[in-house]
C-alpha cells in the first residue's frame, strides 16, 4: 500500500495491522479512557481478546493481569467475557426491573 496519495500526494492514514497486539497496560488504559463504554472482550470461541470500536487485538495475559488486579472490571455479572472501566452491570437485576418500569435504558449494577 502506498505511504502518500498518488493524486494530491497526502499521506494516507495508516489501518490497525491485524498483527498488531496491545501488550502494554498504559497502552490498553488510554484507549479504554479515550472512550467511556469501550470494552474488551474475549473473541467467539476463541483465547483471544479485542477491544470493542477498534478491533484491535489485546494480549490475553494483559487482560488476566489487569482483572485480577481490578482495574479492568467484568462488564456483566452473569460471564466474564468481557471487561471495562465502568461498573459491573448485574444483568438479572436490570432485566427486573426494565419489566418493572418500563424503561428500557436503565441500568442497575451490582453491589
Amino acid at each position: 500500500m502506498a505511504d502518500h496519495c498518488p493524486t494530491c500526494g497526502r499521506p494516507l492514514p495508516q489501518k490497525p495491522k491485524d498483527k498488531d497486539i496491545v501488550t502494554d497496560a498504559a497502552a490498553l488504559l488510554a484507549i479504554l479512557r479515550s472512550r467511556g463504554d469501550m470494552q474488551v472482550y474475549r473473541g467467539h470461541n476463541t483465547h483471544r481478546w479485542f477491544i470493542t470500536y477498534r478491533g484491535g487485538e489485546v494480549d490475553a495475559d494483559l487482560v488476566r493481569e489487569l482483572a485480577s488486579k481490578r482495574v479492568l472490571r467484568q462488564c456483566y455479572s452473569d460471564h466474564s467475557d468481557a471487561y471495562g472501566l465502568e461498573p459491573t452491570i448485574d444483568m438479572e437485576a436490570t432485566l427486573e426491573r426494565r419489566r418493572q418500569t418500563g424503561d428500557r435504558h436503565l441500568l442497575v449494577y451490582a453491589a
